[in-house]
């Protein structure tokens, strides 16, 4: 389901948009099933993508192969994720809020 998102050419064109400044060491959030990796500079940029679940996780994998993407995985909820300060060059969210409705409401 989530791999269909890639084929939607309105938000083929925001992805475009925002991905193209994207460079260096990547922290992508919510990667989810790699929608992004096909606007990416794969010879540019370094991809950490970090998700909450397993699924998307496998998912985001295979699409980073199919598309030659240099990435690495976390599973983990972004809420708990620590990372070294200066340790990414950009940070790349698309889409990624909805799963954190709840966190909104509070």
């Amino acid at each position: 389901m989530y791999e269909n998102y890639r084929s939607n050419q309105k938000l083929a064109g925001l992805r475009k948009k925002l991905i193209k400044s994207a460079y260096g060491k990547v922290l992508e959030v919510g990667v989810g099933a790699g929608a992004n990796f096909p606007y990416y500079n794969r010879n540019n940029v370094e991809v950490t993508g970090v998700d909450f679940s397993s699924e998307m996780i496998k998912s985001a994998k295979r699409t980073a192969s199919i598309f030659q993407i240099k990435a690495e995985f976390i599973h983990e909820d972004i809420n708990e994720l620590k990372l070294e300060h200066n340790s990414f060059d950009c940070i790349v969210s698309t889409l990624s809020l909805c799963s954190y409705l709840t966190q909104l409401l509070h």
